[in-house]
Parts: structure tokens; sequence; C-alpha cells
């Protein structure tokens, strides 16, 4: 990310795509001030214990161990660098809004600028035993869906209430999920609108705490949702991890955690 040029590598606009949808492009910072208009309940407080909240679980996952077999030590480091623990929430509530004048999503309630990399695999389960795997996420089912560009953080929302949808299930059916903490009012947001129990969404903390290396992130989530199953270690436990994407897109993916 320390090296992409905010608006992509070889960012080139579309006039057709601006011709038809003027809010095509709008910046990311400002589409999490447009979720916190249509949801004035989130307040700024609640925000930022949400965020305290992810560097307080981040924390304790990295100090259990929970994200041993997950990181690759490089140069020194064995964790992620802006894990903040204890959170400061007196700064939090200092700090300025990021993005719009009269705003309330602030760099403390947003993703960090993050460098990262991931790599995992998608087998099929006779492979996988024969290569020895002995746990893993079996894909039950994968939505995607859309929303208005300007509220791109909604993303999950209808693709993990088609995952609800097409399997008959309800919110406290899944063990674990995992949403990609783009920003905090974005995922609150997304909670309230599923009225998913909290306790557990994202557990071992998340963007807010990890970082959010775009292309990394999908898999991250997975990764984390594979880990905290595994801790729980009950055969047939599902889990769903989710994603907001720039433009309005969401996806979701359904897994069952399986010996």
């Amino acid at each position: 990310m320390s090296r992409v040029p905010r608006r992509g590598a070889n960012f080139s606009e579309s006039e057709a795509v601006r011709g038809r949808s003027p809010q095509a492009y709008v910046n990311m910072g400002d589409t999490a001030e447009e979720v916190a208009a249509r949801y004035p309940r989130v307040s700024r407080a609640e925000q930022e214990e949400f965020a305290a909240r992810s560097h307080e679980l981040a924390h304790r996952a990295y100090e259990a161990g929970h994200y041993a077999d997950h990181v690759l030590p490089f140069a020194g480091l064995a964790r992620d660098e802006l894990v903040r623990w204890p959170a400061d929430r007196a700064k939090m509530a200092e700090l300025k809004p990021a993005f719009r004048e009269g705003g309330i999503v602030t760099a403390a309630t947003s993703s960090p600028l993050t460098d990262g990399a991931t790599s995992g695999w998608v087998l099929s389960r006779p492979l996988a035993a024969r290569l020895g795997v002995k746990d893993a996420l079996l894909v039950r089912d994968v939505a995607w869906s859309h929303v208005e560009p300007e509220v791109m953080g909604l993303g999950p929302v209808p693709a993990i209430q088609a995952i609800f949808r097409r399997n008959g299930l309800k919110a406290r059916d899944v063990a674990a999920y995992e949403i990609n903490e783009a920003f905090a009012v974005q995922v609150l947001a997304c909670a309230r609108e599923l009225d998913l129990p909290m306790d557990r969404l994202n557990a071992w903390g998340g963007a807010i705490a990890v970082g959010h290396p775009l292309g990394a992130s999908g898999l991250r989530l997975m990764m984390t949702l594979h880990g905290r199953l595994r801790l729980a270690a009950k055969p047939g436990a599902l889990g769903i991890a989710a994603l907001c994407i720039g433009g309005g897109q969401g996806m979701g993916v359904l897994v069952e955690w399986v010996r």
C-alpha cells in the first residue's frame, strides 16, 4: 500500500462509467461518512469504542499465540506494527475528522495504511487428504452483491443475506464472523442490519488494528476465520467471511470447519 498511489497504480477513469454513475469513483473515506449519515445512531464514540476493541482483541490474540502460525516473521517483525495496546481513548477523541469537515470518521476509526501479502490454497478434499491436511475450511457457498457506490461499506449486507436465505440460516446459526474493518462505522452498520451477535464478530481484532492491504485482506479474513474455528474445534461449525469493495460491491463466503 505504501508504494501505490491512492487511486491505484495505473488509475484511468472511464468517462462512460462516470457519465452513468457520478458516484462510481467516490473517495473511500467519503463512503464511510455517507454510511455514518445513514446510521446517525452509530455515534463517533461508538466507533471509537469499536476501534479500541479491535486493538484490544488483536493484542490478546497475539499474546495468546493465535496468530503464531499466520505471520511469517520478517526483518525482526513477528506481529503487526499498528496494534495499539492499551488504546489511547483520550487521544482518539481529540482527532479531527479525516475525510470531511464536520464529519465523524477519523484516522483512529479507519483501517491504517499497511503493507502486507498473503498466500493460500484451494484444494479438492481428496487432494487435501493425500497431502496430509489435518483440518480445513470447506467452502459451502459464495455470494456477491452490490450497493450504491457511495455506501460501499454496506456491501457485505446483501451478500450475507443471500447466504442466509440460500442456506436456510439465521445469524446465530453461524459460529464466527469476519467482516473486514475498512472503517468502524461500516462494520457496525453491517452488524446492525444483519443482527449479528457481537461476541462472534472479529473476535481476534480486525483491519483497524492489523491493517487492510487491499488484495491481501480477503485471504487474511479467511485465515483468521480458520484459526478461530480450529481453536473452537467443533466439526461442522460454520463461519462467514465478508468484505466491502470499492465501487459498491460486496462478497461473502460461507465455510464449514472440517477435520
